[in-house]
């Protein structure tokens, strides 16, 4: 909604889809503390670090 109430001169930066090539990051790894561990590598990654609406990470909703 603030969006539709920005000047035309103003750019957005709520949401974006960046070319993947460009990310510096191979493989992101998280262990919760309850022990589970979730590796984060390839396509899975390239689309968890977009910055576009989401549900989340499927696994980790589970």
């Amino acid at each position: 909604k603030i969006a539709y109430s920005m000047p035309h001169s103003v750019i957005s930066l709520a949401e974006g889809m960046p070319n993947e090539e460009t990310f510096p990051i191979a493989e992101i790894s998280l262990k919760l503390a309850d022990g589970a561990q979730f590796v984060l590598d390839g396509e899975d990654l390239a689309a968890a670090l977009q910055y576009i609406p989401s549900q989340g990470y499927p696994p980790l909703l589970e």
